[in-house]
């Protein structure tokens, strides 16, 4: 028997029409990406339980530990040497997209030009943006804070933005939608355009503080409306947060950011407020 939730979802996709074409949703971190990727699975459920396991969800952990068995290197919280695990993720993407009835995956994958030109045709490439200020310190926050995980960050702000990780932070959207560099080269101006190039290779790019337009956008391309539950919530509230973060501060993670700020300008002038 189903939970009543789940039953009510899957019934209302029965007659309302669930989601029929397949979704690679690229997941970047702490940008809403774990509610979205809830909402969206949820379209795909049907009476059929079996079908559940075609809705596939990368576990990070699960990379991560397979990074760290393997190379004795505790990713990500002590490294910005990201190539060996975007490349373990590449592979898994691969391997995922040919698994004959995968209709939905999701995850922190890396862009991968060979996924793109083999299953293009077969699956809608999805992605969303967050304001990189504020998903620097959503992350920040997230993993400084959260419980019963050896990963936290153990730094005060101050030390984190100038640590090397710390500003590793700021171009997490090259760096994803870029795809693994062996050179670890996230920052030059040929990466920005690398992740802007590849950006434009997306079916539907939302942004956060505009979730309004990617729900619009889902639903004419897919003919069904999306219901997002907050999910993967930070654990300090927005007035903590705002205690610590000085003017000087804030200026600095801005700097920081430079590189993903180009991107997301890029997603917001060219996928929000364009008419395509």
């Amino acid at each position: 028997m189903f939970p009543l939730k789940s039953l009510i979802t899957r019934t209302y996709n029965l007659f309302q029409g669930g989601l029929k074409k397949n979704i690679f949703l690229l997941h970047l971190p702490k940008c809403a990406g774990t509610s979205i990727s809830h909402a969206i699975r949820c379209r795909y459920l049907t009476l059929n339980c079996a079908n559940d396991r075609n809705l596939i969800s990368l576990s990070a952990t699960a990379s991560s530990n397979v990074i760290k068995q393997s190379n004795k290197t505790d990713y990500p919280y002590n490294t910005t040497d990201d190539f060996p695990i975007l490349k373990l993720r590449e592979n898994l993407l691969l391997y995922f997209l040919n698994q004959k009835n995968t209709k939905y995956i999701s995850g922190h994958f890396p862009f991968s030009d060979t996924a793109y030109s083999e299953f293009h045709n077969k699956f809608e490439f999805i992605t969303i943006l967050r304001d990189p200020v504020k998903r620097f310190l959503s992350s920040y926050f997230f993993n400084r804070y959260k419980k019963g995980d050896h990963r936290k960050i153990k730094s005060d702000i101050e030390t984190y933005v100038q640590s090397e990780f710390g500003q590793s932070q700021g171009y997490e959207y090259v760096k994803f939608l870029g795809g693994a560099d062996i050179n670890s080269d996230y920052s030059s101006k040929q990466a920005v355009e690398r992740a802007i190039h590849n950006l434009q290779k997306f079916d539907i790019v939302g942004c956060l503080e505009y979730q309004k337009k990617f729900l619009d956008q889902f639903e004419a391309r897919f003919a069904t409306r999306l219901e997002i539950e907050k999910k993967n919530p930070g654990p300090k509230s927005q007035t903590f947060k705002e205690t610590l973060i000085t003017e000087k501060i804030q200026k600095k993670i801005k700097d920081i950011c430079k590189p993903d700020s180009e991107v997301y300008q890029f997603a917001i002038d060219n996928f929000v407020k364009s008419n395509r």
